[in-house]
């Protein structure tokens, strides 16, 4: 058992190129509206639907109090939405949509804006996760033992660095699917 625990959240993956949750969908809108050709048909009809469900939110704001530039207070809504099969004025299809267009909204604006180097016809981690993975391997080889890492981001900098170093992973919850590393 890991005597050390890092808990990583969402501004870990900042300094790679990621959004924070609070500008999340001002990234992904900005990819959205980008003349240069980098979205699929089905990112982009995914990007439209999941703006077409905040455009609603917006209406239905002056109603309750939500964050509608946060990322996480929009999934939630669009959680709630799908509850109550409801949304005006999207349709009821629409409504089922907006889970899985969120989802593919957040991986692909990460793909996109995570940047990854390539030095020597190799990937390598992004900046902050190479000194961190230093860290980490000093903490382990001394008296502190293994160290263990939690994150509750979508970290895809510090799934690529264990990943690419052999760290041993598990996965803490069949819900989100998202590894857990040991």
């Amino acid at each position: 058992m890991s005597q050390t625990v890092f808990i990583m959240g969402a501004g870990a993956s900042v300094e790679a190129g990621a959004p924070t949750m609070i500008n999340f969908l001002d990234r992904a809108d900005g990819l959205r509206r980008s003349p240069e050709p980098g979205l699929s048909d089905a990112q982009r009809k995914s990007f439209d639907l999941v703006f077409k469900g905040v455009t609603a939110l917006r209406a239905a704001h002056s109603k309750a109090a939500l964050d509608v530039d946060n990322l996480e207070s929009v999934f939630g809504a669009f959680e709630m939405a799908r509850l109550a099969s409801r949304l005006d004025p999207l349709t009821e299809t629409e409504v089922a949509g907006l889970n899985p267009a969120m989802r593919h909204l957040i991986v692909t604006t990460l793909e996109k804006s995570i940047k990854l180097p390539v030095r020597d016809r190799q990937v390598h981690p992004p900046v902050p996760y190479s000194e961190f993975w230093k860290l980490v391997g000093k903490m382990s080889g001394s008296r502190l033992g293994p160290v263990g890492i939690i994150t509750f981001n979508y970290d895809l900098g510090l799934d690529y660095i264990c990943t690419s170093t052999g760290y041993r992973r598990i996965t803490v919850s069949t819900q989100s699917r998202r590894p857990a590393y040991l």
